[in-house]
Parts: structure tokens; sequence; C-alpha cells
């Protein structure tokens, strides 16, 4: 599918999340507008449920705290910086919109001027400020949305992944058990 999107839609000019909806729909030869709408562009949970059943099997979500090898909380940095071609100061990357710095009110795009008063004058100036933040630390961002100037003050927090796992259901069958073992052997 990348391979085919990239083919389509050559840099310079990128594509767009129509140009992914459509790809996508064409290689799988379905037709995928609902499923971009409710997960892709909207924020509806994939319940894998239905798939796992026939195997006999139920899924199990949680979140937990992600800690380092001391056990100590590590730090929410669930944030990136590009550079635009033609341009040299960084923007933001927003991924996760749970982050302590999308919850501060930073938006991908927004043009990076300093963190805590050091000028980001590139990404990887950018990307080495905020990695070398701590749990706890206080950050002041400068940045321009648009032509507009501003500041973001955050903390840095701890933050939770999603877990997962795989329970037998209740009364698993032979016939269950047997799909399940087929589907393993054929997974690479």
């Amino acid at each position: 599918m990348t391979r085919a999107l990239v083919a389509e839609h050559p840099q310079p000019g990128g594509f767009t999340g129509m140009d992914v909806e459509r790809t996508a729909s064409r290689v799988c030869g379905c037709a995928l507008h609902g499923f971009f709408e409710r997960h892709v562009r909207g924020a509806a949970l994939l319940d894998f449920a239905p798939a796992l059943r026939p195997l006999g099997l139920r899924p199990r979500v949680w979140m937990e705290p992600v800690r380092d090898s001391a056990g100590r909380p590590e730090p929410d940095l669930r944030v990136w910086a590009y550079v635009v071609r033609g341009e040299t100061q960084p923007r933001f990357v927003i991924d996760d919109p749970r982050s302590a710095w999308a919850r501060a009110g930073l938006h991908t795009g927004d043009r990076i001027v300093s963190i805590n008063g050091a000028a980001t004058a590139g990404r990887r100036a950018a990307i080495t400020a905020i990695r070398s933040l701590h749990t706890g630390d206080r950050v002041h961002v400068e940045l321009v949305r648009g032509d507009r100037p501003m500041s973001v003050d955050l903390v840095v927090g701890g933050y939770e992944r999603t877990r997962v796992a795989f329970d037998d259901l209740p009364n698993v069958t032979a016939a269950q058990r047997a799909a399940r073992a087929r589907w393993l052997a054929a997974t690479p």
C-alpha cells in the first residue's frame, strides 16, 4: 500500500488523508470510507473481539504507567519536530492528543521559536531540547501559530501506555483451539 501511495503521489507534493483512503480502498479492493470516518478521522475504538471469538480468544485492554528500569515514571516526550522544505525553523508534530504537549494547547505545525529560552534553529536543536527534559520539568515554549506569536507553559509528567492481552474465552472449544493453531502457524 505504501509503495502505491508514494508512486501515485511523489514528493514534493506529498499526499493527503483522502489520497491514503483512496489508495487503501483500491489496494484492498474494498470500500474503506466508513472505516476511515470512524477510526481515522473519528475517535471510535477498533473492536477486535468479533475477529478473535472464532479463535476462542478475547482481548483484555488496560493502561499502565510507563516506567524506566529503576521504576521511575518516564517523561512524556511524545512530541516531534520537522522542518518544512525551504524553511529553517522547526515545527511541532503532536501525534498523541493525550500527551502533555497536546493538553497544553500545542498543535502540529506550530513553529518553534525557543524551548526554555534556548533558540531552536533547526530540527536537531528542537529534538535535543525536548529529549533533555525529565519528569517534573517545567517547560516554556515560544512559538508562532500562523502569524501570531504565542507562548505555552507545561509540566512534563509521566504517561501511560495501552497494554493488551488475549485471554481464553470461558468455554473454548476444540474447533476454536484448532482454528487458533492454524492461524498461529500461518503467521510469519
